[in-house]
């Protein structure tokens, strides 16, 4: 990937996140990589060292990056593994993951990540993504 392609945005309450891509796996990893980068202070690193699936993975490109997301902060709350690589397959998805260093702390800590609104591209423009990030 040639960067990290997300920002936040301005928010009363919460943050705002938006994220692109070239394709559906790329916007999808971008959305996980931002949110995580919100709760680390720091966008995740690492090479991935386990894989695991994502049940119930969902139909639409909008409704898969919020169910991913949400199942990465999962990993990064409850395992303290952030993820840094997204697989997807025909029937799913897999994160790649990587142990937090020990002394890591977190940033913030995020409930939920619900959906804002899609914005389909352009002509010559890449898939972008706003989701909200409820803290």
């Amino acid at each position: 990937m040639a960067g990290l392609r997300f920002r936040t945005l301005p928010h009363t309450a919460d943050v705002r996140l938006q994220a692109w891509g070239v394709d559906a796996t790329e916007l999808i990893l971008n959305v996980v990589l931002g949110a995580q980068a919100v709760a680390l202070g720091r966008p995740p690193r690492g090479v991935a060292i386990a894989w695991v699936g994502i049940d119930r993975w969902p139909q639409g490109t909008e409704r898969r990056a919020v169910r991913a997301a949400n199942e990465a902060l999962f990993h990064l709350f409850a395992h303290r593994r952030a993820t840094v690589a997204l697989e997807l397959g025909d029937g799913g998805a897999r994160l790649g993951l990587v142990p937090l260093p020990a002394r890591t702390h977190l940033h913030c800590e995020i409930k939920a990540v619900t959906l804002h609104g899609l914005r389909p591209p352009r002509a010559g423009r890449r898939l972008g993504l706003v989701l909200t990030l409820d803290l």
